[in-house]
């Protein structure tokens, strides 16, 4: 090496040693960084020892999609994660095509195959049980043992409003041409609805409001585009009590903001006497009725699964003088099903998220898939 290429060399390396941090500053910056995850810590132990069984860790991997013109949520294409609480731990396997299930499904339906679309929120995807063990595959399984080659393609999300499963049903479910269709209601249907505002109601009609909900989406996909934060998210007790604390803040202040314009910009068009409650009432038996004008349309059965909450209240609506008459060609009241159980086995898990036990999905399949052979026999 030349002389003048070693004193080029040196020359740059002071340079470089120049650029970095002084001894006092460096330290500092440790210091910082070191104090910030011990701070990290601490938290995450504390959160483990006060939370671990009652909040527990529940990721929720949802994102966007477009189902033709409208562009709304679907649980996160080929997704593998788990959930778990002091209750236990539960694995999800999400297909490409967003139905909680290891099979692919084809819109062309098999020949002399039954299939059956369930539709709903964490109720229905299975929020605190296995796989196998969500209403819709026991409802597979007892149709099965009964002599009937069936499917059931579980549909559902967490957070799902009726206004997205009509959505969904509309432009994508259709498709694969189901001859039975299940919706799992909730009560917090009624404000998922107005979170949406996908949909308002005019005078008893129902009215197409915007083509989009997609609440903190894209936030979430560029977080899940990290592989440490989907670690994170699936082990870390303080992110997750964090990102629910959000998630329900966000969510009320939602529902409150939506709920507030319909009552401001709709007051001319609707009944002075009818309340918000109502609204969200009418407002949900509407877009559940378009469901089951739909399935009639494509000479499919509609089935109403009606979850009670933990109180065995049933969450379905009452009949409002704008939608009088069958909702559906099947109604379950599933809070009669499951009393008689009261007090015998948990029906609801007892920490977490508080959703079904396997025990109530057993109760809920079966008695769907009773009235699914009813059908089949007329």
């Amino acid at each position: 090496m030349h002389q003048s290429d070693i004193i080029s060399t040196m020359q740059k390396n002071i340079y470089r040693l120049k650029k970095i941090p002084h001894g006092p500053h460096l330290q500092k910056s440790i210091l910082v960084i070191v104090s910030i995850l011990i701070t990290l810590l601490v938290c995450e132990f504390i959160s483990y020892l006060l939370f671990k069984d009652k909040n527990g860790i529940f990721p929720r991997y949802v994102t966007n999609t477009q189902y033709g013109d409208f562009r709304i949520r679907r649980n996160m294409p080929n997704a593998h994660y788990w959930h778990k609480s002091g209750d236990g731990q539960w694995e999800f396997l999400i297909n490409s095509q967003g139905f909680r299930d290891k099979r692919e499904f084809d819109y062309q339906k098999p020949p002399e195959v039954v299939r059956v679309l369930v539709i709903g929120d964490s109720f229905t995807i299975g929020f605190e049980v296995q796989q196998e063990d969500t209403y819709a595959a026991v409802t597979e399984r007892y149709l099965k043992q009964n002599g009937v080659n069936a499917e059931v393609i579980n549909a559902g999300m967490s957070g799902n409003s009726n206004a997205e499963e009509l959505i969904f049903f509309e432009q994508e479910g259709w498709k694969y041409q189901p001859d039975i269709v299940v919706l799992g209601y909730y009560v917090n249907d009624l404000d998922d609805n107005i979170k949406s505002d996908l949909y308002h109601l005019i005078h008893c009609e129902l009215s197409l409001n915007k083509r989009e909900y997609l609440p903190a989406i894209n936030i979430s996909n560029f977080l899940n585009s990290f592989g440490v934060y989907r670690w994170l998210s699936g082990h870390s007790y303080f992110l997750n009590l964090i990102l629910n604390a959000a998630t329900e803040f966000s969510k009320q202040r939602l529902a409150e903001n939506n709920m507030a314009i319909i009552n401001t910009e709709e007051a001319d068009e609707q009944d002075a006497t009818i309340t918000s409650q109502d609204y969200k009432e009418m407002l949900s038996i509407a877009l559940v009725k378009r469901i089951y004008t739909l399935t009639q349309a494509y000479n499919a059965y509609f089935i109403l699964l009606d979850i009670p909450n933990r109180d065995l209240k049933l969450s379905f609506p009452h009949q409002d003088n704008c939608h009088a008459g069958k909702v559906a060609d099947a109604y379950i009241d599933s809070a009669a099903l499951l009393k008689k159980y009261q007090g015998i086995i948990d029906l609801y898990q007892p920490d977490g998220l508080h959703h079904w036990t396997r025990f109530s999905h057993l109760i809920a399949g079966e008695e769907i898939g009773k009235i699914i052979l009813g059908f089949l026999k007329r």
